[in-house]
């Protein structure tokens, strides 16, 4: 019980208290501070101040004193003035001040508290302030002295104590996990010695889980003696926490995977001790495996909950994860459906899919699309039978897909099969043309094979004019006789009816056998008449043959010197039977025979089948010596360095054997004589040709000069050549380049080698395409090509020698090289040269010779190119590109001529045909920068082989605003429109004038003489440009090309030239890179002049493309300009609008008729 004057006490107690301290803050100006003083000992101490207010100062009232506690022990240390421990302490009095310094700290004296009190001794009142002196001690380093000693079990408390001796301030405990986490105040205490000589000891408890284990503590003890950041600390041992399995299932808990997938399901477990076992349970199922890592091909039953159990001696642990078996639509229709036309039809599409199908589509015959999985067709016609596709389409999210999804597709077909009667029919032979003993097969298919699926009827040659009905679409003809030749015909059926009768036409061929071979070989004498050769072959049907000199062919038409013949003798049989038939050819030589009239000569037969009997010979005559060998351009040169062996060899043709005799300075050289061998040979793969070979060890320079090779064989006259022997050097320039054949993306070229300068030489060849809108090409880079032995080909002709006159019918063997340039574009005109190289240096090029390549053969397989537009005011052309894909281009064609309007693919007509040029092969659109042309046309070709194209498409020029027509009608106008006005002037003029005099009264003609440009005058022709002009230059629309018609051909000019180049197929070499537009008499869209050499094609010979891509750096080649000026007879041009005249040499005339 609180007495009822408590509540008073403890207010008076409380104001008391206020009032007091409010009294000690009136008494002292300044105190000791109060945080502790720390300090250390032998140290100078702290001054502590301590001072009073004037009013307190007086000393005979009141008394000032410093007194410590320590070791719990007061001692006076000063009284007013008087200081009872100066040696330890000194009073510092100064204005109201009375400070204590401690001169040298000692713990046992100064650790403790310091009181400066001042005494009121009249009222006995004390006032007193506090000083806390701490001398820092560092605490020892701690030890554990308490820690788990055995494995612990998970959630057991575990107890470490930590103790440390000494220190002052009793020292701070910090508890610190192995991985830095800082122990929880809450989870320890501390008890506090208060002693230096007493332990202080902090004392944690916590309930370890599994991650404690192998985890260690580290106990930290600080006070203020140590520095900030430092202390001292004592580590435990690591514990060892036993716990049961940690499991984790993966690799991930929710696993889509799909159907037919190979998977791979993990379980890892954490646990002390580690698990000694692992198994996998799959719920649905029941199916267990032991393990940690289960791999098997999922299937759709192994869709679900799979559970990893892991365990311990301690206990067991699980973790669940959930396998999503995805799959593509699974589509389930009817396979086969027969109704008759007009029934109602429905299809019925059944999906099973994981997730399901987002789409569900069905397609069949006729483009037909219909989405759902319920197709009704109301009333079935024959024309929709066929297949019908029903496509599911689903996407499965997987865990190992890249993009996160996967697009799935299923499909399934239904035939719709309307009964019907067949279709026509398509009969197919393995081979139409068979040779006798051979075999073929037949089939006969038909686009609608009918429902019921139709069975087939066959009439055939051996049939006897009835059918023979066959379950199969299959004729075999086996062990063929001629009997077999002619007509097969197969005809569908079914139940419904017959379809439409299919015919083929087989050949039976016996091939070609040579009955009566032509002799082994045959000697005849210079000068024979009627020499025939006879060659008997028998086939059927009647063979074809060739004559063949030295592996050329022997063409009828193309050479006088022979008559080929021929004689057909059928076999004795019925006119209704097939039998062989003998073929009797004959070669006459219809001049007497000559010394090159030796050779092989071959027969050769085939008649369809691809394969050839020959008969061959050898033709020898007999003639005196003819040498062969080159002349440059009387004499024959050879080559040889000083102190080399050099070599001149003599080639000469004769029979019998020549003998050879070798002068040098009119002295006769003889083998073995001096430094001179000399070697005389037959040479095996030619008729009666010989090689003597004149060999000069160590050569000098006085070896250099002329030899005489003189040769006789006693029929005619001895025959003998100069040979000079000089120093080697570049070749010589090669002669006759000339064109052989063209293709359409091929040109064959040939050239005569000349002298090789003593080394082997090869061969540089230079090509350019003409621009066919320029007529200059546009690259300022050829395209190079290296020939040597490897890429081309030697062939010898022989010539009629015309500076021979000792005979009547002389000839050399001329050597030429020939190529086949290939790659290249069709209806393009290229430029080309040549020169030679050996070691020593290149010769000069051959002045530039052009050729065009042929057109393409039109393949029926390949469309025609879709609706072409061609904007002439941009110079643009756009076309549809749905043809368009990797394999096709369209090539561009164009062509001048006014006089041919006719611009079908088909009927062009020569004239015009002869005029196309192509541009280039465009796989992108709109193609840009197209030159205006009177006509322009395309195809669609393959891209890696440009002679395979389609038929030709017409382009069409987009309208604009002024038509042929109007390009007349409206200038027409206009000078009407002038003439009216004038008119009207000169009436005001005259009205205005009568009043004049009539002495200056005269009526006048207002209207001025025409003055028009002399059309005879002559022009500068300085810088005239020999431009083509197409057209007006306001018509945007019109093809018009004002320049020479194609049908106006100078005197003497051939029809037949290429624009820039001489009737000859040779230009002179220069290709000036700055070059103007040709002149139009030599028009750049007519075909060349035929090669000025005739030479046969060479039979059974490849020339395989070889172009090498490496640019010219040897000499700039500069584009050509035509050297040759055309007559000057001018054309005039009636069509073109600026009334612009044109010669045939190229200068353009303007003549122009100005009415003012």
């Amino acid at each position: 019980m609180i007495p009822r004057e408590g509540p008073y006490l403890v207010f008076i107690l409380f104001w008391t208290q206020i009032a007091s301290c409010a009294k000690e803050d009136a008494v002292f100006l300044t105190r000791p501070k109060a945080e502790p003083y720390y300090v250390r000992e032998g140290q100078e101490g702290p001054a502590m101040e301590c001072s009073f207010a004037p009013e307190f100062r007086n000393r005979t009232r009141y008394e000032p004193s410093w007194t410590v506690v320590a070791g719990d022990l007061p001692r006076h240390l000063t009284r007013n003035g008087v200081s009872f421990s100066k040696q330890h302490y000194e009073l510092l009095q100064t204005n109201g001040a009375y400070n204590l310094q401690i001169r040298h700290v000692v713990f046992r004296r100064d650790n403790g508290k310091f009181f400066c009190t001042l005494l009121d001794k009249e009222s006995g009142s004390q006032y007193t302030v506090q000083a806390n002196v701490v001398v820092v001690v560092e605490p020892e380093k701690p030890v554990i002295t308490r820690q788990p000693s055995a494995a612990v079990e998970e959630g057991e408390l575990v107890t470490i104590e930590c103790q440390t001796t000494g220190g002052n301030p009793s020292p701070s405990f910090v508890w610190v996990f192995s991985n830095r986490s800082v122990v929880p105040e809450e989870w320890y205490h501390v008890r506090s010695s208060g002693s230096l000589d007493r332990p202080s000891v902090s004392i944690l408890q916590w309930r370890v889980n599994a991650e404690d284990n192998e985890a260690y503590l580290n106990c930290q003890v600080w006070n203020e003696a140590l520095p900030k950041g430092e202390h001292k600390d004592a580590s435990t041992t690591r514990l060892n926490v036993l716990y049961g399995p940690q499991v984790r299932a993966g690799p991930v808990h929710d696993y889509n995977v799909e159907e037919g997938e190979r998977v791979e399901l993990t379980c890892s477990a954490n646990s002390n001790p580690a698990p000694s076992q692992f198994e996998w349970y799959h719920v649905a199922s029941g199916e267990r495996f032991a393990g940690t890592n289960w791999q098997f091909l999922v299937k759709r039953k192994h869709d679900g909950d799979f559970r990893c159990i892991a365990t311990n001696s301690i206990e067991s642990g699980v973790d669940q994860l959930t396998l999503n078996v995805q799959y593509g639509p699974v589509v389930q229709v009817k396979e086969r459906i027969n109704p008759a036309e007009g029934d109602a039809v429905t299809l019925e599409c059944a999906v099973d899919a994981n997730p399901p199908a987002s789409s569900i589509v069905w397609s069949g015959p006729n483009d037909i699309v219909h989405e759902g999985s319920t197709f009704k067709i109301n009333s079935i016609e024959r024309t929709q039978s066929g297949n019908y596709t029903c496509t599911a389409i689903n996407t499965l999210t997987i865990h190992n897909a890249k993009s996160g999804s996967v697009t799935r597709t299923g499909r399934a077909f239904t035939v719709i099969d309307v009964l019907r009667r067949p279709g026509k029919a398509l009969i197919t032979a393995s081979n139409t043309v068979v040779a006798v003993g051979g075999e073929t097969t037949l089939r006969c298919t038909t686009v609608d094979i009918g429902s019921p699926e139709a069975e087939y009827r066959w009439l055939t040659p051996s049939s006897s004019g009835s059918y023979e009905e066959r379950k199969t679409p299959i004729y075999t003809v086996e062990r063929a006789t001629l009997a077999d030749n002619g007509v097969y015909r197969c005809i569908p059926f079914n139940k419904i009816g017959d379809g439409v009768e299919g015919v083929l036409t087989i050949q039976v061929v016996e091939p070609p056998k040579i009955t009566r071979p032509l002799p082994e070989s045959l000697i005849f004498n210079t000068g024979e008449i009627s020499v025939t050769l006879r060659c008997e072959a028998q086939g059927y049907p009647a063979p074809q043959f060739q004559w063949l000199k030295d592996g050329q062919v022997i063409k009828k038409d193309s050479n006088s010197h022979w008559l080929i013949s021929s004689e057909q003798h059928p076999s004795d049989c019925s006119k209704s039977d097939f039998c062989s038939i003998t073929m009797i050819i004959f070669l006459n030589f219809l001049q007497p025979l000559a010394w090159n009239d030796k050779g092989n000569y071959s027969c050769k037969f085939s008649n369809g089948l691809q394969k050839f009997v020959t008969s061959s010979m050898a033709l020898s005559v007999i003639h005196g010596p003819v040498i062969l060998n080159e002349r440059y351009p009387s004499d024959a040169l050879a080559a040889a360095d000083i102190g080399s062996t050099a070599r001149i060899v003599c080639h000469v043709s004769a029979r019998p054997d020549p003998e050879f005799t070798w002068l040098r300075n009119g002295s006769e050289v003889r083998d073995g004589q001096s430094r001179y061998v000399v070697r005389n040979i037959r040479l095996n793969d030619k008729i009666d040709e010989f090689q003597s070979i004149l060999e000069i060890t160590d050569s000098v320079i006085y070896d250099h000069g002329p030899y005489i090779c003189r040769t006789s064989n006693g029929n005619g006259q001895k025959q003998e050549l100069v040979i000079k022997l000089q120093a080697k050097s570049k070749p010589q320039a090669p002669r006759d380049l000339q064109l052989i054949s063209s293709l359409s993306t091929s040109l064959f070229i040939g050239w005569r080698p000349s002298f090789d300068g003593g080394e082997e030489q090869n061969f540089q060849l230079e090509c350019r395409k003409v621009n066919p809108a320029k007529g200059i090409p546009d690259s300022m880079e050829p395209v190079a090509i290296y020939i040597d032995g490897r890429n081309a080909s030697y062939r010898t002709l022989y010539e009629e020698d015309e500076t021979n006159h000792h005979s009547r019918r002389a000839f050399s063997s001329i050597a030429y090289v020939v190529y086949n340039i290939s790659y290249l574009k069709p209806l393009s005109t290229y430029w080309f040269r040549v020169r030679a190289r050996n070691l020593v240096g290149s010769s000069d090029w051959t002045p530039v010779t052009t050729a065009t390549t042929s057109d393409v053969r039109e393949c029926a397989a390949i469309p025609r190119p879709l609706t072409l537009y061609y904007n002439s005011a941009q110079q643009k052309i756009d076309f549809e590109t749905k043809q368009l894909n990797d394999e096709f281009c369209v090539l561009l064609l164009f062509a001048s001529g006014k006089n041919e309007q006719d611009t079908g693919s088909g009927s062009d007509g020569e004239e015009l045909s002869a005029n196309w040029r192509a541009l280039d092969c465009f796989d992108q659109t709109p193609i840009y920068d197209i030159p205006s042309a009177d006509y322009l046309k395309a195809r669609l070709c393959h891209k890696l082989n440009l002679a395979n194209c389609s038929a030709a498409s017409e382009i069409i020029v987009s309208s604009t605003l002024l038509a042929s027509g109007w390009m007349y009608v409206i200038p027409l106008g206009a000078v009407v429109l002038f003439l009216l006005f004038t008119l009207c002037f000169i009436i005001i003029c005259c009205q205005m004038r009568r009043t004049f005099n009539l002495k200056n009264k005269k009526v006048k003609n207002f209207t001025s003489n025409e003055r028009r440009n002399d059309a005879n005058a002559s022009l500068s022709q300085s810088n005239t440009k020999n431009t083509l002009v197409h057209g007006s230059q306001t018509d945007s629309g019109i093809f018009t090309l004002g320049s020479t018609p194609n049908t106006n051909k100078s005197s003497g000019q051939s029809s037949r030239n290429t624009q820039g180049f001489s009737t000859t197929g040779t230009v002179a070499d220069q290709w000036n890179a700055n070059i103007e537009p040709f002149t139009y008499n030599n028009d750049p869209y007519l075909p060349e002049s035929s090669a000025q050499y005739q030479i046969s094609p060479f039979q059974d010979s490849k020339y395989d493309g070889f172009i090498d891509g490496f640019p010219s750096n040897d000499q700039e080649l500069n584009d050509h300009r035509n050297s040759i000026d055309g007559p000057s007879t001018i054309i005039y041009d009636d069509h073109d609008s600026d009334e612009t005249s044109y010669t045939t040499n190229g200068t353009r005339r303007i003549m122009r008729e100005i009415i003012v």
